[in-house]
């Protein structure tokens, strides 16, 4: 597997991988819900096995509305 060098796709990844660090950090503090914990994870390691922009876009925010379908 070649590493994917896309601005486009650095730029997702980086957003996307924030965003699961925050979600990570969150979770783990305050014990809540596991399954954000996953997505969290989740969010973190998916770029890294996606080669193009498009899908990393459609997979980001198919796991970011996961987090937000039962945030309380």
């Amino acid at each position: 597997m070649t590493m994917n060098l896309d601005p486009m796709h650095l730029v997702l990844a980086l957003i996307f991988g924030g965003i699961g660090a925050v979600v990570f950090w969150h979770e783990r503090k305050h014990d809540l819900v596991p399954q954000r914990f996953i997505i969290a994870i989740a969010l973190m390691g998916y770029p890294y096995f996606v080669s193009t922009a498009w899908i990393t876009l459609v997979i980001g925010l198919v796991l970011c509305a996961g987090l937000m379908v039962r945030w309380e």
